[in-house]
């Protein structure tokens, strides 16, 4: 029974040092590689209408990057992305008319060491709705799988010791 609890401790123990690290990581300088700003600021609401998003990347990135606007109902809007300097790239688009989150997704590989960086910004247009963030979405869906983990984790077992009490029965 002490190690069952000892397990379970652990467990949960795992499981709140996932959920502090995660969630109070913040992606774009956690990241070996990523976003170290962008204008608008990720997680702001703007109220203005825009027609450009610009992201200023940690480190030197090829001329492949790759930036895609995402609308309040995560439809691609047409746009264009331009590098403007070595870590700089913006994607243009026709100015917003809908209020709500957008998401602008990237992808682009890192001159340094060739990896790929891959991750997105969030901003919300107006002042309409109360859409929780991509890092409440995050943090939420590791959450999940952490306790989903465990209840397997536990199945499992019961399920093993079940079938060991059944066979010692015979």
């Amino acid at each position: 029974m002490k190690r069952r609890h000892e397990r379970i401790t652990r467990a949960l123990v795992g499981i709140a040092v996932a959920v502090l690290v995660i969630g109070g990581a913040d992606s774009s300088t956690s990241a070996h590689d990523g976003v170290s700003s962008s204008d608008p600021a990720s997680g702001t609401t703007i109220d203005e209408p825009i027609s450009v998003v610009t992201l200023e990347f940690l480190e030197e990135v090829a001329d492949d990057v790759e930036l895609a606007l995402l609308d309040p109902d995560e439809n691609l809007v047409d746009s264009v992305t331009t590098k403007l300097s070595a870590t700089t790239a913006k994607v243009e688009f026709e100015q917003l008319d809908r209020e709500g989150p957008y998401i602008v997704r990237y992808i682009a590989t890192t001159i340094s060491d060739g990896h790929l960086t891959i991750g997105a910004i969030s901003f919300k247009y107006g002042s309409t709705g109360s859409g929780m963030s991509l890092g409440v979405w995050l943090l939420l869906g590791v959450c999940s799988a952490a306790i989903l983990a465990v209840g397997v984790h536990f199945s499992i077992r019961n399920q093993r010791r079940f079938l060991a009490d059944a066979s010692g029965v015979e």
